[in-house]
């Protein structure tokens, strides 16, 4: 039995996508295998250095335009599928986006994903430690 998964496009159509389609693995230009993504799971940040926030400012994304969770989540889960094995979350500050924490935890269990990093200025780390600790054993830093 093939089961379908529904995925949103930019252009809102619908596609349906089941996992047996998705075998191939990812390869850029230059013919190399692309194990690797990194995705900005916020614009926003909680301190304003020159590295993420230039004198002028920026605009923000509105909350409705960014990925859910649960896009995100099946996002990496087809990548993985295509041989994505190291995700790195970045942003912005991720710690700024709410319950990061219930993301990192549901990537860590994708089937194929070994790495997780994460990208952190590291000011709203500290409350988090205890829970990446636990989730060390899939080598989360």
């Amino acid at each position: 039995m093939d089961v379908c998964y529904k995925s949103e496009i930019i252009e809102s159509h619908v596609v349906f996508i089941s996992f047996e389609q998705i075998q191939d693995m990812l390869i850029d230009n230059h013919g190399r295998e692309i194990n690797y993504l990194r995705l900005a799971v916020t614009d926003r940040c909680n301190i304003r250095c020159f590295y993420c926030m230039p004198e002028t400012g920026i605009t923000y994304l509105p909350k409705q335009e960014l990925l859910t969770y649960e896009e995100i989540e099946r996002l990496i889960t087809l990548l993985a599928r295509m041989g994505i094995t190291k995700v790195r979350l970045t942003g912005g500050e991720p710690f700024v986006r709410r319950d990061l924490m219930k993301l990192i935890t549901r990537i860590v269990r994708i089937p194929g994903i070994r790495d997780v990093h994460i990208t952190t200025n590291g000011i709203l780390t500290a409350p988090y430690l205890p829970e990446l600790k636990n989730l060390v054993s899939r080598q989360l830093t």
